[in-house]
């Protein structure tokens, strides 16, 4: 749930910056006799890269690096799922429960070899 409110934060910031600064410069535009729909471009593109770079950044020390394997998810034999996770080097941090197996079964009975006929 934090990545996905990371993201809609990094996502909704030039937006919100934007309408201030409409919001703010309108007013002033208009009192001047300039066009108050003139956009600044180049000020949103530069405004663009730094929240991608920062967003990045952000991310570098927000994530958990990993060292391990990656274990895909799979089916138990109960039929349960188990989540993927990591094994290796950090195995330790998670506490993936082991998948509950039925007892085998008892092999039946060796078929006896046919009688020899002569």
């Amino acid at each position: 749930m934090r990545y996905v409110l990371i993201d809609m934060a990094l996502f909704l910031t030039p937006f919100v910056l934007f309408f201030l600064y409409v919001y703010w410069a309108n007013p002033r535009r208009v009192a001047a006799g300039n066009d108050p729909l003139r956009t600044p471009w180049f000020w949103l593109w530069i405004a663009a890269l730094v929240l991608a770079i920062a967003g990045f950044v952000v991310m570098r020390f927000v994530l958990v690096e990993h060292t391990g394997t990656y274990v895909p998810a799979q089916m138990g034999p109960d039929g349960k799922l188990i989540p993927g996770h990591f094994e290796g080097d950090d195995d330790a941090a998670p506490n993936v429960p082991q998948p509950q197996t039925p007892p085998p079964e008892a092999a039946p009975p060796p078929v006896p070899p046919p009688p020899n006929h002569p």
